[in-house]
């Protein structure tokens, strides 16, 4: 029987493709193609099926279509769809660590060490539900939880035989202290700083996915953490960066699900929740796909469909992951745009972190700088941290300034 400690992660199958057998996959690592294994295993109602994989070929960086053998049809390849794709750690040890980096789930029960050699904690489990993939550590210290992130950079050398993991850790990575940080209604913030800074670990913390580890969060005046589920999410609403793919669901659907804290627990819509539903919908321009299944849509498609979900669940607060992380450049601008207009016509406190530095110093109204090395968040407006030299500073870079008539222009 295999364990799931004999294998990890490396995607997912999707939708058949074609009438022939095969299947769409989305990978988040290529260690398929860069190791032999006679096999990939599939987990199928909390079981862990092995199935030999007749042929592949890519269809982009990280999808491809998967020719199982003896699934030679379109119904036989449905029974796989929507099920996560893992590979045997046995055959992945056979892959240069130095060259190509394992899937990030590899590491689940890897000893983690700092650049003096001295053992910081276990890596008990690995999020990736957010942009910047992240190792749960329990620490060793005092056998507590935290979270640290999984970059390459900070990486100094990987023991796969003894299951040991070295890694450059700066102090700030492991505690932030101090954060007093407000978010107003009407507000467009965005989230920036350097790889490794902390900003998905502080978004997931305020969003109430993980608690922090002192102090509180307020919102109108509530202290988060002594809600209930259904309060919170009558507050609060969040998009991931997961690229959703349910098979035959549509779009309606979907967004009506933000509906769900209000529905009761048989998820009837009334009238209103179908009038906000709508609203949600026409909102992001995607009045005219209700109907249409949402893994038929585009990558930008979709990610409207997501926000007109947050929108329809009728929240004060949106929190967003990197919202356009997988987006063309048009696509991309659209989205910052949309986002920045929610906020001012709707009133709602809009928060997301994103590597998109132009976009971001362009449509925010409101900026939190996060620092790495000197710790903490500077908080404004980007026209006021470009005047300061702050955002200079911090990516070492002067590419942008201030125009005459108050714009952020790059150079």
């Amino acid at each position: 029987m295999i364990k799931l400690d004999d294998i990890f992660k490396i995607g997912r199958f999707y939708k058949p493709h074609g009438i022939c057998g095969e299947i769409n996959f989305s990978f988040t690592d290529d260690i398929f193609d860069r190791t032999e294994s006679p096999y990939w295993v599939v987990e199928i109602d909390g079981i862990f099926v092995p199935f030999f994989v007749e042929s592949y070929r890519f269809r982009g960086e990280t999808t491809a279509l998967v020719k199982i053998e003896d699934i030679n049809d379109e119904q036989a390849a449905k029974l796989l769809a929507d099920h996560d794709v893992y590979y045997p750690k046995a055959y992945a040890d056979d892959a240069d660590a130095t060259d190509n980096i394992i899937s990030w789930h590899y590491f689940e029960g890897f000893r983690l060490f700092d650049k003096n050699d001295d053992f910081i904690g276990e890596v008990v489990a690995v999020d990736d539900t957010t942009m910047n993939v992240l190792f749960q550590l329990k620490m060793a210290s005092d056998g507590s939880l935290r979270l640290l992130p999984a970059a390459e950079d900070f990486m100094l050398r990987i023991d796969t035989k003894q299951r040991c993991l070295y890694m450059d850790i700066p102090e700030v990575l492991l505690d932030q202290e101090d954060l007093q940080l407000q978010v107003n209604a009407g507000e467009l913030i965005a989230l920036i700083g350097p790889n490794g800074c902390g900003k998905s670990t502080l978004l997931r913390t305020l969003s109430g996915l993980q608690k922090p580890l002192s102090g509180k969060i307020y919102f109108r005046g509530l202290d988060m953490s002594t809600l209930s589920l259904a309060e919170l999410s009558r507050l609060q609403s969040i998009v991931l960066t997961q690229n959703v793919a349910i098979e035959y669901c549509k779009v309606f659907q979907m967004v009506a699900l933000g509906r769900s804290p209000y529905t009761g627990r048989l998820g009837r819509l009334d009238a209103q929740d179908k009038r906000l539903v709508e609203e949600a919908l026409d909102r992001v321009g995607m009045r005219s796909y209700a109907q249409k299944n949402l893994s038929d849509l585009s990558d930008g498609e979709r990610q409207r469909v997501m926000i007109a979900k947050a929108l329809a669940q009728n929240t004060p607060l949106i929190f967003l992951d990197e919202p356009s992380s997988h987006l063309d450049l048009s696509n991309r601008i659209s989205l910052h745009a949309l986002l920045g207009d929610l906020a001012k016509e709707m009133g709602k406190s809009i928060l997301f972190s994103t590597h998109e530095l132009e976009l971001a110093l362009h449509t925010a109204h409101k900026t939190w700088l996060m620092r790495a090395a000197a710790g903490g968040i500077e908080q404004a407006s980007p026209q006021e941290l470009l005047a300061r030299g702050s955002v200079q500073a911090v990516f070492g870079n002067d590419d942008y300034f201030i125009s005459s008539d108050g714009r952020v222009v790059m150079k």
